[in-house]
């Protein structure tokens, strides 16, 4: 048991990297899900109206944020995240459907924002400091680059989707690749904690032992400051 523990030591790899470029991806997807209200302008909706889409998600966005952290220490990241890629996706593909209002703050306001909140920066935020003691803060900073990289390339390739099989087909497509990219890696390849795989965390004690209840204070600990 103590040889699985430590295995980190013996190998220059630390597996805790792969959950860094993971939780970034899915930053960078999820984010850009977010980015794309802009293709239902055609409804010439008032601003007043597509604003109330915006202010719906951003109440689920507070709202979901307390659950979401209390379900992860419950269930953990492996079935609370793969849940949020299903309830994104469906918010994705029924809003290339969108005909009236109502839709657009079911769709955009609820759905995609409860998926949002599910796999974004709160959950991966956990699983990054429970992988992580001596490097924290750059593993935080790396996986923050997603939601950049998400405006900076996945954004402008949707609106050119959309310039070019319209914002319907666009918003399909966008769906297809967040369940075909993110369900996979969030459920075969991403771990919540390095207990998982056999590990404890770099910089840890040696003589500390990685159980759950000192995960769930770490994880407490983090909600409580971010």
């Amino acid at each position: 048991m103590r040889g699985a523990l430590t295995t980190h030591r013996k190998s220059r790899f630390f597996y805790g990297w792969v959950v860094v470029g993971i939780s970034s991806l899915t930053l960078a997807v999820g984010g850009s899900t977010n980015g794309s209200f802009a293709i239902l302008e055609e409804f010439h909706w008032s601003r007043a109206n597509t604003a109330a889409a915006y202010s719906i998600s951003m109440l689920v966005f507070s709202a979901c944020g307390p659950l979401v952290g209390w379900l992860f220490d419950r269930f953990g990241s492996r079935r609370v995240m793969p849940f949020g890629v299903i309830v994104l996706t469906i918010g994705v593909l029924s809003s290339s459907f969108i005909s009236s209002l109502w839709q657009l703050y079911v769709f955009y306001g609820i759905l995609m924002a409860t998926g949002v909140t599910h796999i974004g920066f709160i959950p991966n935020v956990l699983i990054i400091s429970n992988w992580f003691f001596r490097h924290r803060a750059l593993a935080l900073g790396i996986a923050n680059t997603g939601r950049g990289m998400g405006t900076l390339i996945l954004i402008p390739l949707i609106q050119y989707a959309i310039q070019t099989v319209g914002w319907r087909n666009a918003y399909l497509l966008l769906g297809g690749l967040v369940f075909i990219v993110l369900f996979p890696l969030l459920t075969v390849f991403q771990r919540g904690r390095p207990l998982e795989k056999g590990l404890t965390r770099p910089g840890d004690p040696v003589n500390a032992s990685p159980k759950a209840e000192e995960i769930k204070k770490i994880s407490l600990k983090t909600r409580l400051l971010s």
